[in-house]
């Protein structure tokens, strides 16, 4: 079983979470750059088709996509997308984008896998919500 040490304490790390909903390529790359440039520790987007909280006329740029772009722009932010939803990708081909992004990003990734849950995304795009 492991001692807990009250003198020896966890580091706090800050991050970002930055919807890429709304906003414009210019406007991300630049927020994911000034967090790495103020030494927060990671960077998060988000993995949504449309914009759940303000309907689907507000544009969202695609998270893995973006995400590759990301890690080509930032030095030492670890990046993520919160979370990925399993049902809008195959496996294999999440795998293939994890592991690009990663090489990318020298090994800056964060992978967080979750459920999807907004049906109304699903059904736009066509994609099966079990």
């Amino acid at each position: 079983m492991a001692r807990y040490d009250s003198d020896v304490r966890p580091p706090i790390r800050f991050g970002l979470f930055m919807s890429q909903a709304g906003r414009t390529w210019d406007e991300v790359v630049d927020g994911f750059r000034l967090a790495d440039d103020l030494g927060f520790d990671h960077g998060w987007l988000v993995d949504h088709l449309v914009d759940t909280d303000h309907g689907p006329g507000v544009p969202v740029l695609e998270a893995w996509t973006l995400l590759a772009a990301l890690a080509a722009r930032t030095s030492r932010l670890r990046l993520g997308v919160l979370v990925t939803s399993n049902t809008f990708r195959h496996p294999a081909l999440l795998l293939k984008s994890a592991v690009t992004v990663d090489h990318v990003s020298g090994g800056r990734l964060t992978l967080g896998l979750g459920s999807g849950w907004n049906v109304d995304e699903h059904r736009r795009y066509g994609i099966d919500l079990p």
